[in-house]
């Protein structure tokens, strides 16, 4: 049976292709090569990837709750791609990136949407 992580992972990226938008399960697990196991450098990046309608960087760090622990990783790469422009948040529900990308499907192409950025507390 999936983990409440598992399913919200498989919600956010089954809305976010049929809004139209490209993501991708982004995969965090030590890398396998010829002389072995060897830890993943893109460690501490979101879950979920993708790139909006607007052209927006999107990154979701799925959590069971909205209590479930943070590595200091993982927030630091949030508040970095935050300061890039990247629409990146710890995601518990679907309904919070529903919410979040909402006006994006009213974006006629342009880099910048009326995304209210305080949703993504």
């Amino acid at each position: 049976m999936a983990t409440k992580e598992q399913q919200t992972q498989k919600q956010v990226l089954d809305f976010l292709e049929a809004s139209g938008m490209m993501a991708w399960r982004n995969f965090n697990g030590p890398i396998y090569t010829s002389r072995g196991l060897r830890p993943n450098p893109a460690k501490s990046t979101p879950d979920i990837l993708g790139i909006g309608p607007c052209g927006v960087t999107l990154g979701f760090e799925i959590k069971e709750n909205e209590k479930s622990k943070r590595s200091d990783g993982q927030v630091e790469w949030i508040e970095n791609a935050r300061a890039r422009g990247a629409l990146a948040m710890f995601v518990w529900d679907l309904d919070q990136v529903v919410q979040l990308l909402k006006p994006c499907h009213d974006c006629p192409g342009q880099f910048a949407c009326d995304i209210d950025l305080d949703l993504m507390s």
